[in-house]
């Protein structure tokens, strides 16, 4: 993940832990865990090849 696409994310785990359910898995939660994935598929596709 290219520094931009990390910058883009907002919310941090701590941040949605603390979050009311209401906001359970809303716009913002929903790029957090996007870009989380991402970059968790990229460190292991590096590992891999």
């Amino acid at each position: 993940m290219n520094t931009s696409q990390k910058d883009q994310c907002a919310l941090t785990e701590e941040q949605i832990l603390k979050a009311p359910e209401s906001d359970y898995m809303n716009t913002e939660q929903l790029e957090y865990f996007r870009s989380r994935l991402m970059q968790l598929h990229e460190s292991i596709s590096g590992r891999i090849q």
